[in-house]
């Protein structure tokens, strides 16, 4: 079966296509806002501020302390050498 040119066309160009990993990241992204909330970075900041360790930090918002540690790692060495992070 030959299919006129412009169905061929729109079935191969009609809608940019996304990456399978970033769309899990966006979905990990949007996860981690549900979770959160808003600002997560704001969020584990605020936290790390009030001296919560990040194995207290995972476990008020039940995720992993694996993830929890590799969210935080960033955030403590700045905070660390006195920069503003917000």
């Amino acid at each position: 079966m030959i299919l006129p040119a412009t169905a061929a066309f729109a079935s191969h160009h009609s809608l940019p296509v996304t990456s399978t990993r970033s769309a899990r990241a966006q979905a990990r992204s949007e996860r981690l806002r549900d979770v959160l909330g808003p600002d997560p970075r704001a969020t584990l900041t605020c936290l790390i501020d009030l001296g919560l360790s990040d194995a207290e930090i995972a476990r008020y918002f039940r995720l992993s302390k694996d993830r929890v540690r590799r969210l935080t790692a960033g955030l403590r060495h700045t905070l660390r050498e006195g920069y503003a992070v917000i």
